[in-house]
């Protein structure tokens, strides 16, 4: 696989888990119309993606050092995925109150 397709997989992956994460925070929301267990569930969401994420970049990588660093940005982009989703899930809660 070529390093531009590589890249764009690898960074590609994180956007998609936010867009996922941020539409089921809507979706769930609208459905059950509680905040803290929607905010839950999307967290326990973005860890199911980047974990997916995390186990496709064990057999991408070509070495240790990328596997490290790969594996370090998926939990910096995890943790700010978290923030995301609560500020998303506040966002949400003052529309619809």
């Amino acid at each position: 696989m070529s390093r531009e397709l590589e890249g764009f997989l690898y960074f590609g992956f994180m956007g998609i888990s936010f867009l996922v994460s941020i539409l089921f925070i809507v979706f769930m929301f609208r459905k059950t119309n509680n905040a803290r267990r929607t905010y839950w569930q999307s967290v326990g969401l973005s860890f199911l993606l980047f974990g997916m994420g995390c186990i496709w970049w064990f057999f991408q990588a070509s070495d240790g050092i990328s596997m490290i660093f790969g594996w370090t940005y998926y939990g910096v982009a995890f943790f700010l995925g978290i923030l995301l989703n609560i500020a998303v899930v506040t966002v949400v809660k003052r529309n619809f109150f």
